[in-house]
């Protein structure tokens, strides 16, 4: 949220005593005719020296390759009067996004600059309407909630087509506006919201490595995407989407083939190291579109799921005993204790797919940790503990989020924010034993015959 706030309060006695509060941004900006300025509670605060370091910059939203603009200041009496002039703005180009730059003394909030919008158009219903050709077109639409659903539109045949000509677009909005909140940009906010669209950002994107690595960590922090919330269909749909971009080029089959494989690989191994939990389901996935077995594929080969389990919660040498239990002791702050075994684990038990139930039904009570307490059936309403123990949730949404993820079971469930919210607190209290628990789960779910199901990626 760009206009989130943090107070903290000092509390002496029954009275508070002093407080400070903390905005992401240290200014805002105000529209006048032909210019921008910042308010004047922003500048009341602000000193001189402060004013004449502040830089405003300007760059097309929907231009590729685009000059960024540097926007020249108002004076009053020879002194910086806070006030920028934008009209060299071209409005043909609109919308312009106006932002602080790297080395601005005051980051003030971005602001978006376009021409007038129509207050009838503002204010009418919103029709279903033709997907348009481009990112560039959706984001022209003046009617707000029409940009939005326009915009989704449009990144969804994306996902599906990494020819598309919107992708170069993607490139240069990070090249410009990196230094912003992802969510300064409507358009990074749609990419989030699509987990396809991020790994075909990943997948089709000319950045640097490192620029990716960067991107996909601040898509994590910044924005409401969950890395392990990846299924795969979503690592099958864009490894299909790649071959069939490279198998179109007019190559050699077998040259096609191996650019294709050189780059599957390439790329995912950028994500596994960004995010080692997700190296099982993308080595799998590898594996069905290269026939090349990693070496941790080999392994979870060699044992069984019941091992793999027992490795995962039984005994003072566990994972969970060792990383979890025994890490975290002398805590008493365990985060929303009852989330999973009331809301998430009937949630994923009643979307799963019907046809995965004969393989997943002789492991479930098994999969969890202390789910032998749960009073019930698999497909059934459920019955549970009226105290559920303090631990559950955070020992158990890794595999859950694990299953979901294996079993590509819908995630409408987790579009409620205060799901995602949950999820988020239960990782932040532990990441390493989030991730380490993830990663055993996806082995041992990738060893029960039949749960895990990869289709022909490469196939004509």
């Amino acid at each position: 949220d760009l206009d989130a706030t943090v107070t903290a309060a000092l509390l002496v006695g029954p009275r508070g005593t002093s407080k400070i509060q903390v905005r992401r941004y240290s200014a805002s900006l105000e529209r006048g005719e032909n210019s921008v300025s910042l308010s004047e509670s922003s500048k009341a605060v602000l000193s001189d020296r402060e004013l004449i370091g502040t830089r405003a910059l300007a760059s097309p939203l929907t231009l590729q390759g685009a000059v960024v603009h540097e926007l020249p200041p108002f004076e009053s009496g020879g002194a910086h009067a806070g006030t920028w002039d934008t009209s060299g703005l071209d409005l043909q180009h609109s919308p312009w996004l106006i932002y602080p730059a790297e080395d601005s003394a005051v980051l003030f909030r971005p602001m978006a600059w376009a021409l007038p919008a129509d207050p009838e158009l503002d204010s009418a219903a919103v029709e279903p309407v033709a997907v348009p050709a481009g990112l560039d077109e959706a984001m022209l639409e003046p009617n707000p909630l029409l940009r939005w659903k326009q915009m989704h539109a449009v990144m969804l045949g994306m996902s599906e087509d990494l020819q598309h000509v919107s992708w170069p677009m993607l490139d240069v909005a990070w090249q410009t506006f990196h230094h912003l909140p992802l969510t300064a940009l409507d358009v990074w906010r749609v990419v989030a919201k699509q987990p396809k669209a991020v790994l075909a950002f990943l997948l089709c994107s000319e950045l640097p490595d490192a620029d990716l690595a960067e991107a996909l960590r601040r898509f994590r922090n910044e924005t409401g995407w969950v890395p392990e919330l990846t299924t795969i269909s979503d690592l099958f749909a864009v490894s299909r989407a790649l071959w069939r971009f490279w198998s179109s080029q007019g190559l050699a089959p077998e040259r096609a083939r191996t650019y294709f494989n050189e780059e599957l690989e390439h790329r995912f191994k950028l994500m596994a190291a960004e995010f080692p939990s997700l190296e099982p389901f993308l080595d799998a996935v590898l594996l069905a579109a290269t026939g090349q077995a990693s070496s941790l594929l080999l392994e979870v080969a060699r044992l069984r799921t019941g091992d793999l389990l027992k490795s995962l919660w039984d005994g003072a040498e566990s994972l969970v005993n060792s990383q979890l239990f025994l890490v975290n002791s002398d805590r008493g702050d365990w985060p929303c204790r009852d989330f999973v075994e009331r809301l998430a684990l009937p949630a994923l038990l009643q979307d799963c797919p019907p046809s995965l139930s004969g393989a997943l039904a002789p492991h479930l009570d098994k999969l969890f940790w202390s789910f032998r307490a749960w009073k019930g059936y698999y497909g059934r309403q459920f019955s549970v503990n009226a105290q559920p123990d303090f631990k559950f949730s955070s020992a158990n949404l890794p595999v859950l989020c694990a299953l979901w993820s294996a079993t590509s079971t819908s995630r409408q469930w987790w579009s409620d924010p205060h799901h995602r919210l949950a999820l988020r607190q239960i990782r932040d209290f532990d990441p390493v034993w989030f991730e380490q628990a993830y990663r055993h789960a996806c082995k041992a779910l990738m060893s029960i015959n039949g749960l895990v199901q990869i289709g022909q990626i490469t196939e004509p």
